[in-house]
């Protein structure tokens, strides 16, 4: 795994939880709405079911909000993990250029305007701390 592989995994995982928190909304929007008929399908005769039909969409919301609680504990790991191998470079600049790219996510031009440089010393400075990150052995 690469330096960058291996510290792209907290944006990855924060990414994954921002879609399941729209899922979420989604099943909590389905929840909300009213069902209608659906005349496009052959009526099939069966035993009719006595559960509320925004029941199912509930459930689904419960059930990914517990999800997404266990990623956001992994998150919290992972980005303690990130940060200390990050926390290992000694220039300061590079260790706050993979800090604010990798752990806050910001893009270039916004770590650019934060660092007072310009866009291609914080591309130099990047490449120079990816290639001082050490990747730990999993």
């Amino acid at each position: 795994m690469t330096a960058k592989e291996y510290l792209s995994q907290v944006y990855k995982l924060d990414h994954k939880i921002y879609l399941m928190q729209l899922e979420v909304e989604e099943y909590r929007r389905l929840a909300s709405s009213i069902p209608g008929q659906d005349f496009t399908r052959e009526r099939v005769d069966h035993t009719p079911s006595y559960e509320a039909p925004f029941v199912k969409w509930i459930m689904k919301a419960i059930d990914k909000e517990a999800e997404i609680k266990k990623k956001m504990e992994e998150l919290q790991v992972l980005k303690a993990k990130v940060m200390g191998v990050i926390d290992e470079i000694e220039d300061d600049n590079l260790r706050m250029i993979l800090k604010f790219r990798y752990i806050n996510s910001m893009q270039f031009p916004d770590i650019a305007d934060k660092m007072y440089a310009s866009l291609a010393t914080v591309y130099r400075w990047h490449r120079e701390g990816l290639a001082q990150v050490k990747v730990p052995n999993a």
